[in-house]
């Protein structure tokens, strides 16, 4: 339970009422509430908490999760002895053991008729779970009431994540929900803040794969939740002009002012495992046709409808280059040793009769381009190599009957925007398969490192060392690490 602010009703909200408040002592004066007294404003009594005549006494209250402080009000007694709570301190506490002060000195306040509190603004720069009154002599402590004031939208989101159930970290208030991370709402005026959640608004799309997942995910969650709106966000390959009904959900342009009648809640990417109360899985039919006939077509770049019947005993691969071999060396997106690729294209060609290879990549700065081609030419195997824009390469993949991918979501994405593909290998050193239960992939094929010798995901640095093994690295180190197989499904997509 809150209450508004009476200096700041549209933007500041009181959080204290409701909460847990203790104190070091009681007295013969104490009201029934005890300590929580102070939390509840009431002109009838001239004083919320009363302790005993002791040394140092205090009074605190745990907010129940950590939030940022705009503002924290203390009124004093409202009839007499004002001067009792002068020494005054006040400190905030993340987990109440480690305690940071906020004022400290002689103050006296709550004189006069209109009875001002002591006000502390912090502007919502200190971020506290616990805060602690406490005098510095011996008398007793009695305050009439305490207020602490937030924004009125983080109150309310930390509202919306609980009742609803998910798990989302809050802009500034969860740990690492700094940055990207973290989610806040925003509205086209202070008034629609205060309103009902309208929308979902994308702040940041990422890159193809990541994109799909997140797109995907917005707008299950805006059809479970009921709401109307999903604002896309600026990016290289959804560029909507216009807005694009997906059911009851409007997919807004990113040049769209955001619409009144209520909030937004905003994030640079929307994790399908914070909203897994909204969701249905990734590998499920209702999934699978979300993205294919729906998410789809906010790529305006890429036109499923125009993909070419793709020959049966081709094998395009994927072969992941560009920034993680340059300007954006990221630790966790180890690629596949060449050995992967061989071990790939011997087993179709002897299982499948595969005749031709398409080999498709941003570019060459992944080591193993080179000597691919090389070998595949050495030993007189068909072969084509894509290098191309973003959306010409991902239709140069989709709908191509076998596939093979390295880590990263990018393959994910091309699956779901295919109709029935017939194989899928995938390698990763260790951990699971996310496609595994794709309904439009009829064989997955999971290829990891056997050994254990090849480079660890979190230790990818580009170096020298880790190029050059990734040509060398023996094909007897990798192995199966599972294998699925599903029935055909005559009718998947459109």
């Amino acid at each position: 339970m809150t209450s508004p602010s009476s200096s700041s009703a549209q933007s500041l909200v009181n959080l204290a009422p409701g909460k847990t408040a203790s104190q070091s002592s009681l007295s013969h004066w104490s009201g029934s509430l005890g300590a929580a007294g102070a939390l509840v404003k009431d002109d009838e009594r001239t004083f919320g908490f009363h302790t005993s005549e002791e040394d140092s006494p205090w009074w605190q209250v745990d907010l129940h999760a950590v939030y940022p402080i705009d503002t924290i009000n203390l009124y004093n007694r409202r009839d007499i002895l004002f001067e009792r709570a002068r020494t005054v301190s006040v400190a905030v506490s993340l987990d109440g053991n480690d305690w940071q002060a906020v004022h400290a000195g002689m103050v006296y306040f709550g004189y006069g008729p209109d009875k001002s509190p002591l006000s502390l603004p912090l502007g919502g720069q200190v971020k506290a779970r616990y805060i602690r009154l406490q005098l510095h002599e011996r008398v007793p402590f009695h305050l009439w009431y305490v207020e602490v004031l937030i924004q009125n939208s983080v109150e309310r989101i930390v509202k919306i994540r609980g009742d609803l159930g998910f798990g989302f970290p809050v802009k500034d208030i969860d740990p690492d929900s700094g940055g990207s991370a973290g989610y806040e709402l925003v509205a086209a005026t202070p008034e629609d803040l205060d309103g009902t959640l309208i929308g979902l608004d994308i702040n940041n799309s990422g890159a193809f794969g990541n994109s799909v997942i997140q797109y995907a995910t917005a707008i299950e969650v805006a059809h479970h939740l009921g709401l109307k709106y999903v604002r896309a966000s600026p990016g290289k390959l959804i560029r909507l002009s216009a807005p694009i009904r997906v059911g009851q959900v409007d997919v807004l342009p990113s040049d769209t002012s955001l619409p009144g009648g209520g909030a937004f809640l905003r994030g640079n990417f929307f994790f399908r495992n914070h909203f897994k109360t909204a969701l249905t899985k990734s590998t499920s039919q209702s999934y699978y046709e979300l993205v294919r006939n729906h998410v789809s077509k906010l790529y305006t770049g890429i036109d499923i409808t125009q993909i070419p019947s793709r020959p049966k005993d081709e094998l395009a691969i994927h072969i992941r280059s560009g920034d993680i071999f340059s300007t954006w060396i990221h630790a966790g997106y180890i690629q596949p040793p060449l050995a992967f690729y061989e071990l790939v294209i011997d087993r179709l060609v002897r299982e499948k009769g595969i005749k031709r290879i398409r080999l498709v990549y941003e570019d060459k700065g992944n080591p193993v381009i080179d000597v691919l081609e090389a070998r595949l030419k050495a030993a007189a195997i068909p072969f084509s190599s894509q290098s191309s824009t973003v959306e010409d390469d991902i239709m140069a993949l989709i709908d191509s009957q076998h596939l093979a991918f390295g880590i990263g979501t990018f393959g994910t994405g091309v699956c779901h925007f295919s109709r029935q593909i017939e194989t899928v290998y995938y390698f990763s050193p260790t951990g699971g398969c996310p496609f595994a239960g794709i309904p439009n992939v009829r064989h997955v094929v999971h290829i990891t490192d056997k050994a254990g010798a090849y480079i660890k995901e979190g230790q990818w640095a580009n170096s020298p060392e880790q190029r050059q093994m990734m040509i060398d690295y023996p094909i007897e180190n990798l192995a199966v690490s599972g294998e699925w197989t599903h029935p055909v499904v005559s009718d998947l997509g459109s």
